[in-house]
């Protein structure tokens, strides 16, 4: 007699939850229109053109790397500390940690917009950590600057 009534409340709690709608069948996150979940990085990044040694305006990614002990955040004039990732309009987006750069970096750096005088290629290593296919270059220009939460944030 208890199995009969164990077996048929299981039927009728699988046959209520069938009934639910979107419970049975549920769409994968990228299929639903949800947003994919993020891949964030932290990163050091050197100011510059990497064909000229780093000098000018530009970015020469050093190297990417999963955790950071911001206690030993750059300390040169050309270097800052941010955490990149892919938005969800596909820009590679860098957040500039304002608190781990020196005042003279965001005065020459950040002063209007953030310049740019040479395409980038990001490198694989960095692509791959952030499960992007593909290549990715930051092109040549001049690109908005949004100052929110002690980041200076980035869209390329």
């Amino acid at each position: 007699m208890m199995k009969k009534l164990i077996t048929l409340m299981l039927v009728t709690i699988m046959m209520v939850c069938l009934s639910i709608p979107g419970s049975a069948n549920v769409p994968a996150a990228e299929e639903s229109g949800n947003p994919k979940i993020k891949i964030k990085i932290w990163m050091m990044i050197e100011f510059g053109r990497p064909r000229k040694d780093c000098k000018g305006f530009g970015l020469c990614i050093t190297f990417g790397f999963e955790t950071l002990k911001m206690a030993n955040g750059p300390k040169n004039i050309n270097s800052a500390i941010g955490e990149a990732f892919f938005n969800d309009q596909g820009e590679f987006v860098i957040e500039f940690l304002k608190d781990y750069m020196l005042n003279e970096t965001q005065s020459i750096y950040f002063d209007q917009n953030f310049k740019v005088e040479e395409e980038y290629e990001l490198p694989r290593e960095i692509l791959d950590k952030l499960k992007y296919k593909g290549e990715y270059i930051i092109k040549t220009g001049q690109y908005d600057i949004e100052d929110r939460n002690g980041r200076l944030i980035v869209k390329f």
